[in-house]
């Protein structure tokens, strides 16, 4: 499988030298805002997300649900800004298919005149997405996904729509060591205000997560752990490297120290990014059982801080799964 995976960054390479010759502006870029707490802590590291919420990071990543999978995350953004996501997968034999939606909201704004004059008037806009996503494992060590997806953005009674796609691979080259992921966003039509039209926000991603296993042993304080603490207990350094059609190329970095109890875990996160101003964010999350809410929080230098929260159950009973 590593041929396909080397295939794969063949192909993404290329894409990524056709889409230097397009840089520029871009449209819908509430696309580029991360709604999931848990890769936003992780400075958002997303290509080796897994689960329902990776619908929208890298759809090869839904192909780990094993039955049910919903996320609810709701950000906290700039400016009086609302971003929401609903994201769910459902495992059919093979198969896994799923769905999110993503919607950003602004307050109203004042209106004003060529002279900067208040009008007395107000206006609003708005950004969705629908997006169907299918997963699969296609060996025991690499998954891939697809999804297809309908953007739409409002500005007052302006409105403009696009339909894109996205594609990724993950695949384990060690198992509970080391995994690799690469992902291309949105690649679709153009999205088109009155006769301005600007093409979606390209993306390519490819990135890595190294797990080191962290085996506790009895000490001076006497303290002794459980064996799933043994097993579970866990650190975990996660790397991307982004192109973007309208900001080219950067990176970020991501670590996660997770401790595990019983059927319940605790992990602390934190990462940077380098494309943004203040480029720090940490994060803690819980899981228990079937339940779990991660938490993050990334500043965005002078334009303020965004607050994360995202709420996730699974219907499968794998409390395995709680370390993805």
């Amino acid at each position: 499988m590593m041929r396909i995976l080397l295939l794969s960054i063949l192909i993404l390479s290329g894409i990524m030298r056709l889409s230097f010759a397009a840089a520029g502006t871009a449209g819908a870029q509430f696309l580029k805002i991360s709604p999931s707490a848990k890769p936003s802590a992780l400075g958002e590291t997303a290509t080796l997300t897994a689960g329902a919420q990776s619908i929208t990071y890298n759809p090869a990543g839904i192909s780990t649900v094993n039955n049910i999978d919903l996320s609810l995350s709701q950000v906290t953004w700039i400016q009086g800004l609302n971003y929401s996501n609903v994201a769910a997968a459902k495992r059919n034999g093979k198969h896994v298919f799923g769905f999110a939606f993503n919607y950003l909201s602004s307050p109203s704004i004042d209106k004003f005149d060529n002279n900067g004059v208040n009008l007395g008037e107000t206006y609003s806009a708005a950004d969705m997405a629908l997006t169907i996503g299918y997963g699969r494992k296609i060996s025991s060590r690499t998954r891939i996904g697809s999804t297809v997806k309908y953007i739409s953005s409002r500005l007052e009674s302006q409105t403009a729509s696009a339909l894109a796609t996205d594609a990724g691979i993950q695949h384990t080259v060690i198992k509970e060591t080391l995994d690799l992921g690469m992902v291309v966003q949105n690649m679709g039509t153009s999205m088109k205000f009155i006769s301005a039209s600007d093409p979606l926000p390209l993306t390519v991603k490819i990135g890595g997560k190294y797990n080191i296993p962290i085996k506790p042993s009895n000490n001076n304080t006497g303290m002794t752990f459980s064996k799933s603490a043994t097993t579970e207990n866990s650190f975990s350094l996660f790397s991307d490297v982004n192109y973007t059609i309208d900001t080219g190329v950067f990176a970020n970095l991501g670590a996660e120290f997770l401790i595990d109890y019983d059927k319940s875990a605790f992990a602390l996160r934190g990462g940077y990014r380098t494309n943004v101003g203040s480029g720090i964010s940490f994060g803690m999350g819980w899981t228990g059982g079937m339940y779990c809410i991660d938490y993050a929080f990334a500043p965005l230098g002078e334009l303020g801080q965004t607050h994360r929260i995202s709420l996730g159950v699974r219907f499968d009973n794998a409390a395995k799964n709680k370390k993805l």
